[in-house]
This record gives structure tokens, C-alpha cells and sequence, in this order.
């Protein structure tokens, strides 16, 4: 649950990022409203309680699992870009892959760094063996 939340909500700061960025590209925007910012979590929420269930869906091939979750967050946006009338669907796509992307990238570097910290600890623990048999 606890990563759950913290995904979210650096899902949701990437988000207002890309979102800011954009705005002030489109329409010289340079702030946010709370509209913005409610509206860019409750999506996130939904975006990472739906990716929950592509999970369950695991396959061999690292391409079909992506294509499916970003599918899936493109739909999303689409859809809920539709009901709050925001910007143009290409723009939410667009959007949505950079994210997905950006996340991605994070996520690779957070498993890097977890197995340089595994492989230390299995190095230290061999060294550590040696020297118990040693007499």
C-alpha cells in the first residue's frame, strides 16, 4: 500500500510537471489551479488502481506488457480529457507516454540501484564466510 501511494504521488508531481510545461507552450500558461491539481491525482489514481489489474496479466514479452499499460493510460486519459474537457486528445496521448516513459525510467534505476545493494550484501556475506573457515 505504501508504494502504491508514493507512486502516485510522483506519478502525480511528473503529471503537474508535464502538464505546467505544456500549458505554457499551448497557451503562454505559467500556473496551476486547484482544478488542475485535484483533477491530475484523481486520474492518477485511477491510472495506477487500473495498472494493478494489467499486472495480473503478466507475459514473457516486456513490449506486450508495456503496449498494454500504456493502452490502458491513454484510454483513461481520453476518456476522462472528454468528460472535463480539456485538451485535445493527441496532447493527452502524447502526455500520457511521457509520463508512462519517465516513470519507466525511474523505475529501471530504482531496480538498479536494489540489486548493486543485493549483490554488496551477497559479497559482503561471502567474505564473511571465507574468513569463518579460514583458521
Amino acid at each position: 500500500m505504501k508504494k502504491l501511494v508514493t507512486n502516485i504521488m510522483v506519478t502525480t508531481f511528473i503529471s503537474l510537471l508535464v502538464l505546467t510545461i505544456v500549458l505554457y507552450l499551448l497557451h503562454g500558461l505559467t500556473e496551476i489551479n486547484y482544478y488542475n491539481f485535484y483533477t491530475t491525482l484523481g486520474i492518477n489514481i485511477v491510472i495506477h488502481l487500473g495498472l494493478l489489474l494489467t499486472y495480473k496479466f503478466e507475459s514473457k514479452h516486456f513490449i506486450l506488457e508495456a503496449l498494454l499499460d500504456i493502452t490502458f493510460i491513454i484510454v483513461v486519459l481520453i476518456t476522462w480529457g472528454a468528460i472535463f474537457d480539456w485538451m485535445p486528445a493527441l496532447v493527452l496521448a502524447v502526455m500520457g507516454v511521457v509520463i508512462y516513459l519517465i516513470g519507466l525510467f525511474l523505475s529501471i534505476a530504482r531496480v538498479r540501484d536494489e540489486i548493486d545493494d543485493i549483490n554488496k550484501a551477497l559479497k559482503r556475506r561471502n567474505r564473511t564466510k571465507k574468513e569463518e573457515k579460514t583458521p
